[in-house]
């Protein structure tokens, strides 16, 4: 996401990233698949799938939002603009979140409500697997159940927010740029293979800490107007 925020606005951004995430969470799907948890499939994805719409088309409304207005440092001015806001803060809130332990999960929640935020969120944002991971840890799943059914869930959101994105953004004379996308897909298999290799002389905590910390500074960053 922080490379797609670079190269071009945020809300094509978090357009063009969409497929590169389901093309992952289609692999994890098609190999946990028979794991999958049809209960709470239909319980908490059908309201994700709503979700997921409604924050599709938030995101393309946010982009005719007016700026909020400026600030200046040091002898730099900088605009806060409300898209670019809205995806700071959750790139910063839910890095936060990991950094803090917030993975123990949510409890007391239904899971229609829990579908219902982290589809809304997927759709405005891109980020879902978050606070869909927060909910379903509040339901002590089994690990099987947490991963087919989370993979599930998150190509059903994918799928929908991807279509709405494209409906839009043609409906505002803009369109996802494809051959962007098609490298975000090949980087990913590159990354996944150089993983397999790298992270291995990484511990794991060590490796979340940095990239959380990273993922922070760049929401603040963003959201502040720092990074265009």
């Amino acid at each position: 996401m922080p490379v797609f925020l670079l190269a071009m606005g945020p809300a094509l951004a978090v357009a063009a990233v969409a497929p590169v995430h389901l093309f992952h969470n289609l692999g994890k799907f098609l190999l946990l698949r028979s794991q999958v948890d049809r209960q709470v499939l239909v319980q908490f994805g059908v309201p994700a799938l709503g979700g997921a719409a409604f924050g599709a088309w938030g995101l393309a409304r946010l982009t005719d939002v007016p700026g909020l207005g400026t600030w200046s440092l040091l002898g730099e001015t900088f605009a806060l603009c409300p898209l670019k806001l809205t995806i700071g803060l959750s790139l910063a809130g839910f890095s936060g979140w990991e950094l803090l332990g917030g993975g123990k999960g949510i409890r007391g929640v239904p899971l229609w409500t829990g579908g219902l935020v982290s589809g809304f969120l997927g759709g405005l944002t891109g980020h879902q697997g978050a606070m869909r991971s927060a909910f379903f840890l509040g339901k002590d799943f089994p690990k099987e159940t947490f991963l087919a059914t989370g993979a599930a869930v998150a190509c059903g959101v994918d799928i929908t927010r991807i279509a709405v994105y494209v409906q839009l953004f043609q409906s505002l004379g803009s369109s996802i740029p494809w051959s962007v996308v098609g490298a975000g897909i090949a980087g990913a298999l590159v990354g996944l293979w150089a993983g397999r290799i790298g992270l291995r002389k990484m511990p794991v905590a060590a490796f979340r800490r940095i990239i959380g910390i990273a993922l922070m500074g760049f929401g603040l960053g963003l959201a502040s107007g720092v990074i265009c």
